[in-house]
């Protein structure tokens, strides 16, 4: 086969490619507007690799009549399949690794995760062939290959229920009234429109400290972004019961004297 009708072929070929690739993003991207799911950006980065695979075999096929060539493109292609081959090992692991994670669904996307094992706490962005993104609160990203994710421990705070629930500890001196201070943090989540779950707030007694007594609470709130502002606008509106009903939180000063 003449060279000016191969490079026609690669030329058709290669215009096919990019349409069904065009295809396969308008497709998916209808998909994740309506549910954001790892599984989806998993498959559509999975059909992108076969595409492209599928695409290049096409691409060779078209030069299997012009020997010299066949045989230079195959010298070349085999010393690149042998490097290749040994280094893609740890590749093909985070491949597998994410087709995995991509099914069984550990996570989600925009979920709060907890990496037991590395004490990692983030928000999943997506997933990739290799590697799961996860957003910090410090609005730093990381980037973990899939089979490192496998193999995780995984606290999900959206699995199985909507809310997020946040500790909260107050201490207050042994001479505040214990009951009162209870109930003004009561009071402070109740009227915290973020907070849900009002009818089950309960306010505990963690433990004794040296300077008086430890309360506890959880702020439910309906996701995580909601929970931090619930939180801070929760302490700020304790603070102020605290302070107009003489509910005194302790704190380490010094007292300078002159004599």
């Amino acid at each position: 086969m003449k060279l000016p009708n191969i490079i026609i072929r690669v030329g058709v070929i290669l215009i096919i490619y990019l349409l069904i690739v065009f295809l396969m993003d308008i497709f998916f991207k209808k998909i994740n507007q309506k549910q954001k799911d790892i599984h989806t950006q998993f498959v559509l980065k999975l059909l992108r690799v076969v595409v492209s695979i599928i695409c290049l075999g096409a691409i060779g096929l078209q030069f299997g009549e012009t020997k010299d060539l066949t045989k230079a493109l195959f010298a070349c292609s085999s010393l690149f399949l042998a490097v290749a081959g040994f280094a893609a090992q740890q590749t093909l692991a985070d491949v597998i690794a994410g087709f995995m994670l991509s099914w069984s669904k550990p996570y989600n996307i925009n979920e709060r995760i907890t990496l037991v094992n590395s004490d990692i706490t983030g928000i999943v962005e997506g997933i990739t062939m290799r590697h799961t993104v996860i957003k910090l609160f410090d609005n730093n990203r990381l980037i973990i290959p899939n089979s490192v994710m496998n193999k995780e421990i995984i606290k999900n705070s959206n699995y199985e229920d909507s809310k997020i629930g946040n500790f909260l500890e107050i201490e207050i001196s042994y001479d505040s009234h214990l009951d009162i201070a209870i109930e003004l943090i009561k009071q402070s989540l109740n009227e915290c429109p973020l907070v849900v779950d009002k009818d089950g707030v309960t306010v505990m007694v963690k433990d004794f400290s040296a300077n008086g007594v430890i309360l506890k609470t959880t702020v439910w709130t309906k996701d995580v972004n909601d929970n931090f502002q619930a939180c801070s606008d929760v302490r700020k509106e304790i603070l102020n019961k605290f302070s107009e009903n003489n509910i005194i939180i302790p704190y380490q000063h010094v007292v300078f004297t002159t004599e």
